[in-house]
């Protein structure tokens, strides 16, 4: 449906008796697509100025200190402690024609509290070799064992899933260039990785990747969250570990 007079007078604030007697060869029920029509918009004889004394509460911004760490590696940040936002009372006088506001100006201001700062820190430690050393990590920490490799209902089940809350961070178990990053069907979004010495892992099922294809990754690296994502019963990392093509038992390979 298009616009209608009564519609156009109601957006612009003024009354349909306005607008029909602005254009008295225009009939209301046939407005056409492009038809140009005169508008009036009635102007007040007097303006009528009103002056108030407002209290009211603004936010204030906190700032973010940065404190290096050796825990982390060059290039990562993680939150210390979160910034809190203060807050001040202001008492202003608001001066307003025709009940629009054309001018404010700050009497008084109170601090009620003060904004805390949020740490984050950064870090410094040298970044390992982007290559494979050969050895595989645990790609979630804390992880709970749900499933194994082998045969699974009725299938070959090529990997272990290990579950985690939604958003658990997934580390490169190995050094590497990562070969695929995106959706792959009942894995949903997966990592591939390519570690020299015919091995490859796949990190399944995350909620976000934060890695593309040809990006060189070191052992330990952060490059995906753990999700629930293809097909999946709950939020796990489906993992899997490939040598000369072929997907071999992960808990093998695992410390």
């Amino acid at each position: 449906s298009g616009d209608t007079l009564s519609g156009i007078a109601k957006k612009l604030g003024i009354s349909m008796d306005d607008l029909t007697a602005a254009n008295p060869d225009v009939d209301p029920t046939r407005l056409q697509i492009g038809q140009e029509l005169t508008l009036t918009r009635p102007c007040p004889v007097l303006t009528v100025q009103t002056t108030e004394i407002a209290e009211y509460k603004v936010p204030i911004d906190y700032d973010i200190v940065y404190e290096e760490t050796s825990a982390l590696y060059k290039g990562e940040q993680t939150v210390k402690s979160a910034g809190v936002k203060g807050e001040r009372l202001v008492v202003a006088r608001i001066v307003r024609n025709n009940g629009e506001e054309v001018s404010r100006q700050e009497l008084s201001t109170t601090i009620l509290s003060e904004p805390k700062s949020q740490v984050v820190l950064k870090g410094t430690k040298e970044l390992p070799p982007l290559i494979g050393t050969g050895k595989f990590i645990y790609p979630v920490r804390g992880a709970r064992l749900t499933s194994r490799f082998g045969y699974r209902w009725g299938r070959m089940h090529n990997g272990i899933d290990l579950a985690a809350p939604t958003g658990t961070k997934i580390r490169a178990a190995d050094g590497g260039k990562v070969i695929s990053a995106g959706w792959e069907g009942a894995l949903g979004y997966c990592v591939r990785i390519d570690h020299g010495q015919n091995k490859v892992t796949v990190y399944g099922h995350c909620s976000k990747i934060f890695v593309k294809k040809g990006d060189r990754v070191y052992k330990d690296q952060h490059i995906a969250n753990v999700g629930n994502t293809g097909r999946s019963t709950g939020p796990h990392l489906h993992f899997e570990i490939h040598v000369n093509g072929v997907p071999q038992n992960p808990l093998k390979y695992l410390p």
